[in-house]
């Protein structure tokens, strides 16, 4: 539960940093880092991300201790694969691939993709060790530093150079900090395996590539809106996409820290049907709770705005949002419902084809000019891109264990959601503000609440009911 409630605290503070630097540098500033970041996040996926997913499947406590050479495998290959972002990104820069960006900005992108690479990497080994202590310093010191030395350099310098230069120094600390709790002995970095490193690259690659080609999605809106417009309207479209990318992915997320693990646990007991059934179950329990969730936050959004938004976007930030939801809710579901299957099923490719497939349904909508002008166009042809996406590679997924999604399950979530329209749709229209906000969350979280428990909605109520009494009996057990 540590865990768990670390990386609730954690995705809500950057969901905060995200919304002060916005105000701080103001939409020309903060469109400038957003590109920077979304650019370190692409290189960080496209070099590093593979070698995150292969120490949190096959590095363990146990293999801490009799397989040293896994652990040296995958710090030599951090390492090497490092470099070479550093000179692919150095060859780009000097033929003037800079994205628009100041010729600092361009240099720090790189750097901010190693270190929150290496932040990542560390904070996948402590998880697959079960040091919940040593992730949750990690995250805390992290995000105290972020906020002293990002929002510091907002603040001070209102430059987006400043933040980000704060960005490298705050990731790579934490890992100075906590080296020692960190390290393993008897590792140490040697000419890696090449039997082990192709293995690591099958299994967590094609993953990388299809979150990359996702990413390169937003990144081409965004770099075209800031090349076509402004990098005001750039910063606009970042801000609403971004935050509400981080309110969806941070509940989600959160279901796929238990949900995913209960399914690899059963494959690792070799009980095939069992790791079948869960990721069905899976599907379902995080198809529902999106839903639901989703059309929760669009029907707050006017108080959201008030409350939380920089003046700045105000406006923008709503209209954006409810254009980008729905894509933002499929890809979502592609990267924790859709996705794991192929994980488990040791078929990960497919994933790159369902992302190549939205890439050039974003390129062809906006080519098409049957969508809005402006801004809105660019969102609507995300969404349209994302949602055809999340249809293909549902389609592979559940063909891949011949199964099917919960259609009842999905028909109540869309019930429930109705109600939730239904409920606060009157809230909606009262003058946005705390009072109101509030109101919402009162009367929807009631009425989610009932509705879940009396339509058992993806066997909730069964599972809380049967934790319980399992609870109990350990408690009153000899």
């Amino acid at each position: 539960m540590l865990v768990i409630a670390t990386f609730l605290v954690n995705s809500a503070l950057n969901f905060a940093l995200g919304l002060v630097l916005a105000s701080l540098l103001g939409p020309t500033g903060f469109g400038q880092f957003a590109v920077a970041a979304a650019l370190a996040t692409v290189l960080n996926i496209l070099f590093l991300d593979w070698i995150r997913l292969a120490a949190t499947r096959y590095y363990s406590s146990t293999s801490r201790t009799e397989d040293p050479d896994l652990r040296s495998n995958l710090d030599t290959l951090f390492l090497v694969f490092s470099l070479l972002l550093l000179i692919v990104s150095g060859i780009g820069i000097f033929a003037g691939q800079d994205f628009g960006l100041m010729i600092g900005l361009a240099l720090c992108a790189p750097a901010m993709a190693i270190c929150n690479g290496l932040f990542d990497y560390s904070a996948a080994l402590a998880r697959a060790r079960f040091e919940d202590k040593t992730y949750s310093l990690l995250v805390g010191t992290k995000n105290l530093l972020s906020f002293l030395l990002m929002v510091g350099g907002a603040w001070w310098f209102q430059s987006p150079l400043m933040v980000a230069i704060g960005f490298i120094i705050s990731a790579f600390g934490t890992i100075l900090l906590l080296f020692n709790r960190l390290k393993d002995q008897g590792s140490r970095l040697a000419m890696p395996d090449r039997q082990k490193a192709l293995v690591f690259f099958g299994y967590g690659f094609p993953v990388v590539a299809a979150s990359l080609i996702y990413l390169l999605i937003a990144l081409f809106n965004r770099t075209a809106i800031a090349q076509q417009m402004s990098f005001a309207d750039s910063g606009q479209f970042s801000l609403a996409y971004d935050t509400s990318l981080k309110v969806a992915q941070t509940i989600a997320a959160a279901l796929d820290v238990l949900l995913f693990q209960l399914a690899v646990h059963k494959v690792h007991e070799g009980d095939a049907e069992a790791a079948r059934a869960q990721v069905l179950r899976n599907i379902g329990i995080i198809s529902c709770i999106m839903m639901v969730c989703c059309t929760g936050y669009w029907l707050i959004l006017p108080s959201f705005e008030q409350l939380l938004v920089p003046r700045a976007y105000h406006g923008t930030f709503r209209e954006l949002s409810t254009l980008l939801l729905p894509g933002i809710f499929a890809l979502t579901l592609i990267q924790v419902a859709a996705t794991p299957v192929l994980q488990l099923k040791s078929r990960t490719w497919p994933a790159i084809l369902a992302a190549m497939l939205g890439f050039l349904i974003n390129m062809a909508v906006l080519q098409s000019g049957l969508t809005m002008s402006g801004l809105s166009a660019f969102a609507t042809a995300q969404t349209i891109g994302f949602s055809v996406a999340a249809i293909a590679a549902f389609a592979v997924a559940l063909s891949s264990i011949n199964g099917r999604l919960p259609y009842r399950d999905l028909f109540v979530a869309l019930a429930i959601s109705t109600a939730l329209v239904a409920a606060l749709w009157p809230i909606r229209a009262m003058p946005p503000g705390l009072w109101t906000l509030l109101l919402s969350l009162g009367v929807g979280g009631s009425v989610v609440l009932i509705l879940f428990w009396v339509t058992d909605l993806a066997g909730l109520k069964t599972a809380v009911r049967a934790k319980l009494a399992s609870r109990g009996q350990r408690n009153t057990g000899p």
